[in-house]
Order: structure tokens, then C-alpha cells, then sequence
């Protein structure tokens, strides 16, 4: 056992406060010394509950003569009202019990005792009772902690992937997850019209409730680089070219000889050959 309880309030103990008045501060350090070795060799106690020690391992741990640790041993098993300790004297070796040891053992250590208390058909006392009420208690708030702080790390993490995607402090929500700024907004609908680019971010918006925000984020970092690209992708699947040319000038329709210019409904210019307009005229 690594451990066992030990209340702040142990030194007004009159048991220990007693015996603080008979043997000064070797009263108090005796006593929970002689817990410690006790609770240091759990495992090795007997089916009586005794531990068998050596006296001289004693003397030494202790740092006293015999005589000195027989009388703490007598005090604490026979001057009290109720003892704290039984032992017996077994030539150089002494068989020490501490009756109440599973009131201060390690929860652990108190749940095995009380499970071999129950298969030896030995009902538990008030006192072991409230243990096990303590430690269910314990161990539900332990729980309701964790769960708390799983929740709490969901959120931060939440919180942290709006704050990537907005690292520039410039950029707008466009639906509820795609965030652009005005001028990367711009070259979209300069690029593809307005109704073509809000298509494109609407799409994009379902495609992240499709695979989740967080992966959606972590794949695509530039919300803006990613429509400009899907949007070559499809064109490259229709068969449009999407080779990048320099940009320049239009030629006036005057130099352009032979070319017709017809103004589409929405406003855009397409420049057609004679020939392709007498082909839909023969038709």
C-alpha cells in the first residue's frame, strides 16, 4: 500500500495526545510510524490480520531502544479505552495488528479488504459502510470532473478552429462555415460573376457540414484558393481549357474584321464568326 488517510486534526487525537504527555514527541512519530511499517507490508499481514516484525528492524525504524518501544506498544494496545494496536511478543520478532486499519487504508486497499470480508460472510460495521458511501461519492465526482473536462477541452477546440480559419482579422462569415475577405470576394465575382461565386461558396458551406467543420478546415486552409480550384477541376472535366493566359486588352470590334459581337442577356459580350451565325440562320 502506498498510502493511507491521515486527518490534519490527528494531533488532538487523545489517544495521541496522551500518549504525547507520557513519551513527548515519540508518542505522536511512534504512532504513525508503526502505521507506516504496517500499511508498508499489507500484503504480507496473515489471515489473523499480523504482521510479524523484527524487533531490531523496529528499533532501528523507531530509532529506540527496546524498552522504550515496548512500552509505546503497551500503551497503545492496553492504557486506552479501546486499543489501537495488539501485538504479541515472539522472541526477536513481535506480531503487530492494527484493528482499525481499513478506517485510514487507501480506498483500493479498503475495497479489498471489504471484498474479502464479504466472501468470509462477515457483515460490514456502520464504520465500513460509510467508507464505501464515501468512495462512491468520490468516485461520481471524479466522473462529473472528467466529463466536465472533456466538454471543456470540445469547446476550446471548437474555438481554436474559428480562430484559424479567422487568423485575418479582415475576413467575413459567408453562410456558416466559409470565411473570405472582401477583396478575395471580389476577385471571385470579377472571376465568375456574383451568381457563380455565391453558388460556389453555398456549395462549399454544404461540403463541410457534409465531412464536418473540423476536417474540412484542416484540409482546405485557404477557403478562397479551394473555389478557385474546384472550379478549375470541373472545368477540366467539361473539357473547358483552363490554361492561364497573359492578361490584356480587347481588341476594338473595328479591328477585328469579320467578327460579330453579340450582347447576351446578361450583359456580357460574345464575339461569334460569320460562319457560325450562317449555320444557325440555314438551320
Amino acid at each position: 500500500m502506498f498510502w493511507y488517510k491521515h486527518l490534519t486534526n490527528s494531533h488532538d487525537d487523545p489517544d495521541i495526545s496522551d500518549a504525547m504527555d507520557k513519551f513527548g514527541d515519540f508518542g505522536y512519530c511512534g504512532f504513525f510510524i508503526l502505521l507506516d511499517l504496517y500499511g508498508q507490508e499489507f500484503n504480507h499481514i496473515n489471515n489473523d490480520g499480523f504482521l510479524r516484525i523484527s524487533k531490531t528492524f523496529l528499533q532501528r525504524k523507531l530509532r529506540k531502544r527496546w524498552t522504550k518501544v515496548e512500552l509505546l506498544l503497551n500503551f497503545f494496545s492496553k492504557e486506552i479505552s479501546e486499543p489501537r494496536f495488539l501485538w504479541s511478543n515472539n522472541g526477536n520478532f513481535i506480531m503487530l495488528k492494527v484493528p482499525k486499519f481499513i478506517e485510514v487504508a487507501s480506498n483500493w486497499t479498503g475495497r479489498k479488504i471489504r471484498k474479502d470480508l464479504q466472501s468470509s460472510s462477515v457483515a460490514p460495521t456502520a464504520k465500513e459502510v460509510d467508507i464505501e458511501v464515501d468512495i462512491e461519492k468520490e468516485k461520481k465526482r471524479k466522473e462529473k470532473k472528467r466529463k466536465e473536462k472533456k466538454e471543456l477541452n470540445t469547446s476550446c477546440s471548437n474555438d481554436n478552429n474559428d480562430k484559424n480559419v479567422k487568423k485575418e482579422t479582415n475576413k467575413r462569415k459567408f453562410g456558416e462555415h466559409i470565411f473570405l475577405t472582401e477583396q478575395e470576394y471580389s476577385k471571385l465575382i470579377k472571376e465568375f460573376t456574383k451568381p457563380i461565386a455565391d453558388n460556389w461558396i453555398e456549395r462549399a458551406n454544404l461540403y463541410a457540414e457534409k465531412i464536418g467543420v473540423q476536417k474540412f478546415n484542416s484540409q482546405y486552409k485557404s477557403h478562397y484558393a479551394t473555389i478557385i480550384t474546384w472550379d478549375i477541376m470541373k472545368k477540366e472535366k467539361d473539357g473547358v481549357s483552363t490554361i492561364l493566359k497573359e492578361p490584356h486588352e480587347p481588341e476594338p470590334e473595328e479591328e477585328r474584321p469579320g467578327i460579330i459581337c453579340r450582347i447576351e442577356a446578361d450583359g456580357r459580350k460574345t464575339f461569334i464568326h460569320p460562319k457560325k451565325v450562317q449555320g444557325e440562320s440555314d438551320r
